[in-house]
């Protein structure tokens, strides 16, 4: 469950962006006032589709950063009667930043700043996934500046992926992400019997199986002149420029080892350490997926 909660003063249409996309688990509390009382019409659908549960709340005017402070109330108040896992504030003003780091120290961790409620799932997105992933891997940055640098850039892959699933008419990760919930324990369906014939097709007569241990010894090249076989992966590894040979090795392992760019990140960070992690990440980052199907 996350909340959202969107100074419309400030972001106005923009900071909506992504509404569409929530869920029934989600709640989104739009404070608007009488100076940004109006929507566009993609706005307007946005409302229409989303299965969000969407609440408008007019800010009361007359005194300066009313509804910022309104907003903060609220926030407060249901830090302490509802459990939401994140919740999300949609604004550009950095003035948000003060009461959550005030939060942060009172015990209250799950809140962020973002500007539009797609970068709010795209860190809900990346918070679930190091959740899952090993613990090793879901290290946190030292410095708030790491910390932000974080989280942008993962906020940047995701968008970006999702843009290409949704052109490409893949699912996006929110989609996958329920749609394994729905299917989890109906994989592992035994292997057809088509499949099984095709199978035994395939493997050849026990006549040809016949040759002597010394006719394969004749075949098979002796270890000392057998030239090392690069496989696919490493091969790819090797055509990104910028990257040191004695780096090839640790990117083929961590990328065998990560199911997700969050991961993959976490790991790069972890082994090579922020910055030059970062680096290497940065360089590599685009290749993930087609490097996952070698």
């Amino acid at each position: 469950m996350a909340a959202y909660y969107v100074d419309y003063e400030n972001v106005r249409s923009s900071g909506l962006t992504g509404l569409e996309t929530l869920t029934g688990e989600d709640t989104v509390f739009l404070l608007y006032s009488e100076k940004a009382d109006s929507l566009h019409f993609q706005d307007v659908q946005r409302i229409l589709a989303t299965e969000a549960d969407l609440h408008f709340i007019k800010a009361d005017v007359g005194t300066p950063n009313a509804l910022d402070f309104e907003l903060v109330t609220l926030l407060v108040h249901n830090l302490n009667h509802r459990d939401d896992a994140q919740s999300y504030i949609i604004s550009g003003d950095k003035g948000y930043r003060v009461a959550i780091r005030m939060a942060g120290r009172l015990g209250y961790q799950g809140i962020r700043e973002v500007r539009t409620i797609a970068e709010g799932i795209a860190d809900k997105v990346r918070r679930e996934a190091l959740e899952s992933s090993a613990p090793e891997t879901r290290g946190i940055p030292e410095t708030p500046e790491a910390e932000e640098q974080h989280w942008e850039v993962l906020t940047e892959d995701f968008l970006q992926e999702t843009s290409r699933q949704t052109q490409e008419g893949e699912p996006t990760a929110a989609e996958d992400t329920k749609s394994s919930r729905g299917q989890a324990g109906t994989q592992g369906a035994s292997v057809s019997e088509p499949d099984s014939a095709a199978r035994k097709q395939d493997e050849p007569a026990e006549e040809g199986n016949a040759a002597s241990a010394e006719e394969k010894g004749q075949q098979e090249p002796s270890g000392e002149s057998a030239v090392p076989v690069k496989d696919p992966l490493t091969k790819a590894v090797e055509k990104v420029q910028g990257i040191s040979s004695r780096h090839y090795d640790a990117i083929c392992a961590i990328l065998r080892e990560s199911s997700n760019k969050a991961e993959f990140y976490h790991k790069f960070t972890k082994q090579f350490g922020q910055q030059q992690g970062l680096d290497l990440y940065r360089k590599v980052k685009s290749h993930f997926n087609e490097w996952k199907k070698l």
